[in-house]
């Protein structure tokens, strides 16, 4: 007896869609019929060797997977290869990476065996390749009256369960059943399967905006339909507008030992203490939309040891401009932190409590990603972080974004990195990138950096000498109206000769908000 249950929409159209996303562009028979009566066409296939062709196809069909808002589309689809001639159709059928990416919409099928078939002939194509899985369980109202309709596919899926590697579960809270078996409602499909291959697991609400897409987990006590206990080589688990409750396990069961990277997109409930607690191999976390009702009333510290790297992403509708860094976290192994924010955020506010109660702490990589900088901010926060070694800050949606003194870096910032007069101001840092707006005058902005960038024979166990500077990368846009910065036009040829020498050895990278090399 299958573990599967499923819903069939009645207002679906009779047409039957095959089971992967819709293609962007098809062929008609028009199409076609021009590219055949061309006397002087050359099929690529035909004088091409067999592995660029392969690179050619798997090129155009790679499926585009959005991190954050869980976007899965492709802008060519494999299937419509076999429709342009048999050489493309037997080369396109004897790739099998091709098919290693399946994207399953289920509430656009109708008839269910078909779906299944051509699902089985797909799966046949990877030649036991690794299956990355994108699955979208229905949106709209089902009728339980044909609620066996979708194990034919399902069922085939899991004959291939050996070869998974990334599951994305795509789905609406009622859909959470989905999974269960009538007859034992705690029972888990995925409990008995052959998983060796499974690394990555992502559940998501079926819409973007949280407050109409929380999921309602089981009852305390029950048992996960979602059981992936057996999968031992899964290090990722990702969730997306999903109701987080304080012990996970009752949302979904993993081998907690194992994971290594955790994300949390629109999941406001998800207190961070709980989750290092229950994960002590932890080292890559990503959190957005945090609530500070959840994380901000504890009394007792936490420390994590492995937790390497954090991503905060924060709105403006978040109510906790501190994100993730919380006073109550001690993360000794802590290197890299990247914030993105949708407003001029305070940095000072947000990380000082946290670097005074995690003094073990030591950051070597920053970015800072906002719609607009305080520069006095930036410099303040960048004064507690003496051990970072690379440091990005890029204006959000630039180049379109708004141009004015808050979205730009001026001489100050650059001044604050010269060695003869700040030698203690970001001692270690090796790597800088900025994406944005200068209020410069003149190119010598860049005098600290080339001063850096000569230092030589350093101690590299000392934390106090200054590190040589070894790129830097700079994508801008001169906001300053009393001139406009032109290299050619600067009066020192030995700067202009300096400048010059570490852009052809690609230490330094100058760029105008078009791509284009600085002149």
């Amino acid at each position: 007896m299958s573990h599967w249950t499923g819903f069939r929409d009645e207002e679906d159209s009779t047409q039957t869609i095959p089971p992967y996303d819709p293609p962007a562009y098809e062929f008609t028979d028009q199409d076609l019929t021009y590219v055949f009566d061309t006397t002087n066409w050359v099929d690529p296939v035909s004088s091409l060797p067999l592995d660029v062709v392969s690179l050619i196809f798997c090129f155009a069909c790679k499926a585009e997977i959005s991190t954050n808002d869980g976007d899965w589309r492709r802008k060519f689809h494999p299937l419509h290869l076999g429709r342009v001639s048999r050489a493309w159709r037997h080369t396109a059928w004897q790739t099998s990476e091709l098919w290693e990416t399946l994207i399953l919409r289920l509430d656009r099928v109708t008839s269910f065996p078909t779906f299944s078939e051509i699902l089985f002939e797909w799966l046949q194509r990877t030649s036991g390749r690794p299956l990355d899985i994108f699955i979208s369980i229905p949106k709209r109202k089902r009728s339980r009256s044909a609620i066996r309709t979708f194990e034919p596919v399902i069922d085939t899926l899991m004959e291939y369960s050996a070869q998974w590697r990334t599951v994305n579960l795509k789905m609406l809270h009622k859909a959470y059943n989905f999974f269960s078996d009538p007859a034992s409602p705690s029972s888990s499909p995925f409990a008995h399967l052959s998983l060796p291959l499974l690394q990555s697991l992502t559940i998501q609400s079926a819409y973007g905006v949280f407050p109409t897409s929380i999921i309602q987990v089981p009852e305390h006590g029950v048992s996960p339909v979602l059981d992936f206990a057996v999968a031992l080589n899964l290090q990722e688990l990702c969730f997306k507008g999903i109701h987080i409750p304080d012990e996970l396990s009752s949302l979904v069961h993993v081998s907690k030992h194992q994971i290594k990277r955790l994300s949390f997109y629109r999941c406001p409930t998800v207190k961070i203490t709980h989750v290092l607690k229950q994960f002590p191999a932890l080292e890559h976390l990503t959190v957005s939309s945090l609530d500070s009702r959840f994380n901000w009333q504890y009394t007792d510290v936490i420390t994590h040891p492995r937790l390497k790297s954090v991503v905060s992403i924060l709105s403006k509708h978040d109510r906790n401009s501190h994100g993730f860094f919380s006073p109550f976290l001690d993360l000794p192994a802590l290197e890299s932190v990247s914030v993105f924010t949708d407003y001029p955020q305070r940095y000072s506010v947000m990380f000082q409590l946290f670097l005074e109660a995690s003094t073990s702490t030591r950051l070597t990589h920053l970015h800072l990603e906002s719609t607009a900088f305080i520069e006095s901010e930036i410099i303040f926060t960048l004064e507690m972080m003496p051990s970072l070694t690379h440091l990005s800050i890029h204006l959000k949606h630039y180049p379109i974004a708004e141009c004015n003194d808050e979205s730009a870096l001026s001489q100050i910032f650059f001044e604050q990195l010269n060695p003869d007069q700040s030698g203690s101001y970001l001692p270690r840092l090796e790597e800088f990138e900025y994406e944005g707006y200068l209020s410069v005058s003149a190119i010598d902005f860049l005098e600290p950096l080339i001063l850096r960038s000569r230092i030589r024979s350093t101690n590299s166990e000392d934390v106090n000498a200054t590190a040589v500077l070894r790129r830097v990368r700079i994508k801008a846009h001169q906001i300053c109206d009393t001139c406009e910065v032109i290299i050619s036009e600067y009066s020192d040829p030995q700067y202009i000769w300096e400048i010059m020498m570490m852009m052809d050895m690609n230490v330094l990278t100058l760029l105008d908000e078009d791509g284009n090399r600085w002149e």
